[in-house]
């Protein structure tokens, strides 16, 4: 359901800017610039509760995987470029749309959790720290909705790719337990279709200069380890579609 709701949201976000872009071509007094971005903010992540991998036993199911809690959602900084174009109209509503490249980067944070060694919480035995961090490149558009003085209302919605990275996977056994042997997840790399959508406010400081507060939701795919070592040679760690909520904030200027 909330799958549905986000995709509801950006078919309407699209049809507000499809019907921007239509408005604009045949509008007069259309005043163009060029733009630069600079932005940065915090950003909360959300995926699924847990995640299992084949131990290599023989056991039925499910006792022949073992569970991966992911005990919280990741937090973690970003900031991201964007430049790209402007086509500004004298009127209230529907005041302006832009059209650009956006490059964004999530700084790395770690996942956390615990494992239950062939899905039996009595065999509960290991704590796990795994890192992971977030490119992403995205054409990107924007439509400022009406024009109040200086503040002005936006929509936004980028596609492109996510680059999703991982590294340092630790392990650690709890009191009581004899430690094995580290499966030493490699590091990995996937590459998956992204989005964003988004919504806030510009505030005119200057003719060329515009700042920017807002919110906006992303999807970047899943994210997955290296294959592991020795035993573990033909496993992974992956974990599903990662999501953000985002809050940011950005300077402009225009060209």
């Amino acid at each position: 359901m909330y799958k549905n709701s986000v995709k509801q949201i950006c078919q309407k976000i699209v049809f507000a800017l499809l019907f921007s872009i239509a408005a604009i071509t045949h509008a007069e007094n259309t005043r163009t610039h060029w733009y630069g971005t600079l932005g940065g903010g915090a950003q909360w992540a959300q995926s699924q509760s847990s995640f299992t991998v084949p131990n290599g036993s023989q056991y039925t199911a499910p006792h022949q995987l073992d569970l991966f809690s992911v005990q919280h959602h990741v937090t973690g900084g970003l900031f991201f470029l964007s430049a790209g174009r402007q086509w500004k109209l004298d009127r209230d509503w529907f005041s302006a749309y832009s059209l650009g490249a956006y490059y964004q980067r999530l700084l790395n944070h770690n996942i956390t959790g615990t494992i239950k060694q062939y899905s039996k919480s009595e065999f509960l035995n290991y704590s796990y720290q795994w890192g992971s961090s977030t490119s992403v490149v995205l054409l990107s558009g924007k439509l400022n909705m009406r024009q109040i003085r200086q503040w002005s209302p936006y929509l936004s919605l980028g596609l492109g790719v996510a680059m999703n990275q991982t590294q340092d996977y630790s392990e650690t056994a709890f009191t009581g337990v004899t430690a094995r042997n580290n499966p030493s997840y490699r590091n990995g790399t996937s590459t998956n279709f992204a989005y964003q959508a988004g919504l806030g406010i510009d505030y005119q400081l200057k003719p060329a200069w515009i700042i920017s507060l807002g919110y906006a939701y992303q999807s970047v795919g899943p994210i997955q380890s290296g294959p592991g070592q020795s035993t573990w040679v033909n496993t992974h760690l992956t974990l599903g579609s990662l999501a953000q909520n985002e809050l940011v904030g950005s300077i402009t200027y225009l060209i």
